[in-house]
């Protein structure tokens, strides 16, 4: 195909390399030369530079920091609470099938809130859809009124949120 060769901007014969077209003269230089990924892990100093520019976990690709650590140990406390003290059925609807622990107040709302036993409940999965994104339908789910004096004891700021968009 004649086309403008990325390297030395003539028209010739050129073919795709890359994301570039390249003539015969200049497809074969090292620079243009496509490899294979390799995944490699970055040095400490650059992971933190990476990370303060994207806002990113700083401990490396495979690992987490102490306090993520920390805080997933003490979630699976409180689900080890729960299972304990909770009967395995939907708070929603009653069903005791595809259970999820749902949180009254999203951990993005109060990161606080996470691992508190009282701000999670069982849900099935199409309660725990209907709780989170439909409004009007979470006043039809059995523990409606339940979850909102919960949730009013938990975080009143984000219960004042709710109530005014009419949940």
């Amino acid at each position: 195909m004649k086309v403008n060769c990325m390297h030395c901007y003539t028209i010739k014969e050129c073919t795709l390399i890359g994301k570039r077209y390249l003539c015969s003269e200049h497809k074969n230089l090292k620079q243009y030369v496509v490899k294979e990924k390799k995944s490699y892990t970055l040095k400490r100093t650059e992971l933190k530079r990476t990370a303060i520019k994207k806002k990113v976990n700083v401990a490396g690709p495979n690992k987490v920091s102490k306090r993520e650590a920390r805080n997933v140990r003490n979630k699976h406390k409180a689900y080890d609470i729960m299972a304990e003290t909770r009967e395995h059925v939907c708070s929603g609807c009653g069903t005791g099938s595809n259970l999820t622990h749902s949180h009254l107040v999203p951990v993005a709302q109060n990161k606080k809130l996470e691992a508190v036993v009282s701000n999670i409940v069982y849900q099935c999965v199409s309660c725990h859809h209907v709780f989170e994104h439909d409004l009007e339908g979470r006043k039809l789910l059995l523990d409606y009124e339940d979850n909102m004096r919960k949730i009013s004891i938990l975080d009143p700021g984000y219960y004042a949120l709710i109530k005014g968009k009419g949940g």
